[in-house]
């Protein structure tokens, strides 16, 4: 999709991950891993994804310097990470998950960066009661399920969290959700 409008480049460090996006024919996909090992044949951006990684990167502050030094100036940085360390479980240790993160820590560490935010939000709002409710649950009547959430569910059930998931794109670009199992965040370098 995003090809559409340039040319896209993509970072993996995982050797195994990184053969099957080159295979997929999608953009320039590289070996490479935050913050320190960016190889790239183009130094500036004016749009950097960074879709659910930054949770998995230890030192996250200095990645998001080394992706702001990427940008154009005016550049875009769109930002996706798990929400709220109440909701740390399972999920997160077998995703490899550093943190969590509130809307507040997020603004922080992104403008300590020197990064403006133009919009934050939660967002999966529909779901956020029934997994809040399922996580601590588990907390409190641990279940031994290795690997049961990276199982896909029925079809049907599939389609149905699709539908409910791809129904908040109608309220997001026009209010901030105040709650969520995810958070977005757009944000934009300045004119140096």
């Amino acid at each position: 999709m995003l090809s559409e409008f340039g040319e896209v480049f993509g970072i993996e460090p995982d050797i195994y991950a990184l053969t099957i996006a080159q295979n997929r024919n999608i953009g320039a996909v590289y070996n490479g891993y935050l913050p320190d090992e960016i190889r790239l044949p183009q130094t500036e951006f004016d749009l950097i994804i960074l879709l659910d990684v930054l949770e998995h990167i230890d030192d996250h502050v200095s990645s998001l310097i080394t992706l702001k030094s990427l940008l154009v100036p005016r550049g875009y940085l769109i930002l996706t990470v798990p929400a709220f360390k109440f909701l740390w479980s399972r999920h997160d240790e077998e995703h490899h998950h550093k943190r969590r993160y509130t809307a507040s820590e997020l603004k922080k560490i992104t403008e300590q960066t020197g990064l403006k935010i133009l919009y934050l939000t939660y967002y999966n709002f529909w779901l956020f009661p029934i997994i809040s409710l399922i996580r601590l649950t588990r907390k409190i009547l641990p279940i031994k399920q290795v690997g049961a959430d990276l199982r896909l569910p029925h079809p049907l059930i599939n389609r149905f969290l699709l539908a409910l998931f791809s129904s908040e794109c109608l309220f997001i670009p026009r209010l901030r959700l105040p709650l969520g199992i995810s958070l977005l965040a757009v944000a934009q370098k300045g004119n140096s």
